[in-house]
């Protein structure tokens, strides 16, 4: 018998708080008239994973949304995710660690 994992679910404010964040990618690839293919190739991850990640599945890493966000050059987009929590000084704080470059996005 083969093991297959148990796809990942979410409450309904994460399910949200995706698919905001999947619409957001969609249209900021689309607004700087990128294919899907192109932005998938220059975030080094596939096509379907790009389409996964649109489409708010949650079993995308964070890496790979970083990934996607680094290539839209939109990685402004997760600032207001972390206001309402107090995180957004330490998000910031990992993605300039991870990230070069971020600071002039601060």
């Amino acid at each position: 018998m083969r093991y297959v994992p148990a796809k990942p679910t979410l409450a309904h404010t994460g399910a949200a708080l995706l698919g905001a964040l999947g619409e957001r990618l969609c249209e900021a690839r689309l607004l700087r008239g990128l294919t899907a293919v192109a932005t998938a190739e220059a975030a080094s991850i596939t096509r379907p994973t790009l389409d996964r990640a649109e489409q708010r599945d949650p079993a995308v890493t964070m890496g790979t949304y970083l990934k996607i966000l680094k290539t839209l050059k939109s990685l402004k987009m997760l600032k207001p995710l972390g206001t309402e929590t107090g995180l957004a000084d330490l998000a910031a704080a990992a993605l300039a660690a991870h990230l070069p470059g971020l600071h002039a996005c601060r």
